[in-house]
């Protein structure tokens, strides 16, 4: 018996899989993994999805994909045999600037750029995992059919959300001529073996799955300031990030604490503000997370813009000079909003 299964995964909001060849980028993990083959195209290793995977698994875990490495090692009963990304996914550059934590307002120095994954807007799955065992597969089905997987870093921050959107399988019976013959026929390789195996096999029914929320709002902004219009980034993620989110309200929740009295980080002095990332004690810290004590316990996830990139305004501005009190000889810029 060899059985194949191929998972469509749909990408919900951008991911970034930490992958750096210089000292400097493994410092702000600012760039994502690339395809060995092919350097301007991302690339998602299996063992990250798997270990999500396993972890939904929960209790058929080790009958799934074997022991954990405490115990005595053996084979995975499961072969994980690869990923494939659409080839509308595209790697795009996103600004974000560190918040001086005692001025509440963009601390010096703090612009940094880094490597995102944009899902594509075809309605096609966005990336597929690849799987066979010489087993049958009604178990790991049961758990495939409520799956949610996360895809790379920034899980708290609202980047790597994913839903599965459909699963292909087919058991062939190698003791049966004709499904021997369909193994030994298929010339294909790497990926598309599988994609030509399972074409005509059976569809799994999901069981989608919704995360639980703690918090939803709508909010109407008015002249919602944006990039450059004809920035490709922008038109391809208009999406406000999980990371905002996670910021504002840590600023808020933190300067209430700090009124009431309550335990909460210390307003970092000037020497320390550019490299403070929390003091990983305090309750702020445990639910918002910091570089000290990991990822919180709260998870933001990115909000996708309701503009009509269409409809942006320009109005044109430009500097002061603070010493003449008149226009700053070469400071015109143009300001873009979304009404």
């Amino acid at each position: 018996m060899r059985t194949y299964i191929r998972v469509g995964i749909a990408l919900l909001s951008p991911f970034r899989i930490g992958g750096w060849s210089l000292h400097e980028d493994a410092a702000n993990q600012s760039r994502t993994v690339r395809d060995p083959a092919d350097e301007d195209r991302p690339f998602v290793p299996s063992t990250g999805l798997v270990g999500s995977l396993r972890a939904h698994a929960g209790d058929k875990a080790e009958e799934l994909f074997g022991p954990p490495r405490e115990g005595k090692l053996s084979a995975s009963p499961w072969w994980v045999l690869g990923t494939r990304l659409s080839a509308d996914v595209t790697i795009t550059q996103r600004g974000q600037t560190s918040i001086n934590p005692a001025q509440r307002v963009a601390a010096s120095g703090g612009l940094r750029t880094s490597d995102e994954v944009v899902p594509s807007a075809t309605g096609q799955p966005d990336l597929y995992l690849y799987l066979t065992s010489d087993r049958p597969p009604t178990a790991l089905l049961e758990v495939l059919a409520t799956w949610r997987p996360t895809v790379g870093a920034g899980i708290t921050s609202g980047l790597g959300d994913a839903e599965v959107v459909q699963v292909h399988y087919r058991t062939f019976e190698t003791t049966n001529p004709d499904d021997l013959l369909q193994l030994v026929r298929n010339t294909n390789t790497g990926t598309k073996r599988i994609d030509e195996l399972v074409r005509n096999g059976k569809t799994l029914q999901l069981k989608p799955q919704s995360p639980t929320l703690v918090l939803q709002a709508t909010l109407v902004v008015d002249d919602l300031l944006v990039a450059d219009r004809h920035d490709h980034a922008w038109q391809q993620a208009p999406w406000f990030h999980g990371s905002a989110w996670k910021g504002v309200l840590r600023s808020r929740v933190a300067y209430i604490a700090r009124c009431l009295n309550l335990p909460c980080c210390p307003t970092p002095d000037g020497a320390n503000q550019r490299d403070w990332t929390g003091c990983g004690e305090c309750p702020v810290c445990a639910v918002f997370g910091s570089a000290e004590s990991g990822q919180g316990c709260w998870a933001f996830s990115c909000s996708e813009q309701a503009h009509d990139p269409g409809l942006v305004r320009e109005r044109h501005r430009t500097a002061i000079d603070r010493f003449t009190g008149g226009y700053r000889s070469g400071a015109l810029f143009a300001e873009q909003t979304l009404p």
